[in-house]
């Protein structure tokens, strides 16, 4: 999963070794892609310099770790959509622009009353409801070939639809496509129905990590469906390019984990 993190959130885990320390280093380890750029890196730096120099080597490190993009220019038209105060919008927009699936900040005052809503493919948390979700699992990573064909809408339109059942689980829904990012920016809110995230995969990196390469048109994702559970184990894998089954699949697999697991409790 490609996560974006706001500048609160590189400030606090290169200032003290605590909570937020601890979800990056969960992140990093669990595979997830950590995301910030240039917007968000002064920010902090400009932060710790004022408040908390000694930590400014810290951060400096955290960066090298994580995936760090230019800082995008203002896009009026997306930024006028987006409901944040000014100064606020480009860290969403950059999450979006990037392709990522979640957005984390600390950020209360400002992205509180998104958090737990899904803009743009973009699902915004608090540190604590990122942490909660990654703990409870499981994650359900679907693969398809392209936005806006008729088996990827048919399959979007099934998640999307079956998104409160998964969510009653504790699983948490996530698409990956090699589309565009604008591409799936229409198609998340169009046919994933904004709800849950779906991630650009244009470097192919992700696809190829999870063995999804469509064989007869490597460049395309192959329709494929994973159940992950807490700890990064793939408890389930369907291939099929036949969309219908995936989420009836993936569904009784995280309810029959669901059920072992407050067996053994």
């Amino acid at each position: 999963m490609k996560v974006f993190l706001d500048a609160n959130i590189l400030f606090s885990a290169a200032k003290s070794d605590g909570a937020i320390r601890e979800l990056l280093e969960l992140l990093i380890k669990a595979g997830h892609e950590c995301w910030a750029d240039g917007f968000v890196a002064e920010e902090a730096r400009r932060n710790l310099a004022a408040k908390a120099p000694q930590a400014l080597g810290y951060l400096e490190s955290l960066l090298s770790r994580l995936r760090l993009a230019c800082a995008q220019p203002a896009d009026a038209g997306l930024d006028a959509e987006l409901p944040l105060p000014e100064k606020d919008r480009p860290v969403l927009a950059a999450a979006i622009h990037h392709g990522c699936a979640a957005l984390v900040t600390g950020d209360r005052a400002h992205f509180g009353r998104l958090y737990g809503k899904t803009l743009r493919g973009v699902t915004i948390y608090s540190p604590r409801s990122l942490a909660e979700a990654l703990k409870k699992g499981p994650v359900v990573l679907y693969f398809y070939p392209a936005a806006f064909t008729k088996g990827c809408t048919i399959e979007a339109h099934e998640f999307a639809d079956a998104a409160p059942q998964f969510q009653a689980l504790g699983a948490t829904v996530i698409g990956v496509s090699r589309d565009t990012i604008e591409t799936l920016n229409k198609f998340s809110v169009e046919e994933c129905r904004s709800a849950f995230p779906v991630a650009a995969d244009t470097t192919g990196d992700i696809t190829q990590s999870y063995d999804a390469v469509l064989p007869s048109k490597p460049t395309l994702a192959d329709r494929t469906s994973y159940v992950i559970v807490p700890g990064g184990t793939i408890l389930y894998a369907y291939h099929d390019m036949d969309p219908y089954q995936h989420v009836d699949n993936t569904l009784n697999a995280v309810a029959t984990w669901v059920d072992e697991q407050n067996a053994a409790q």
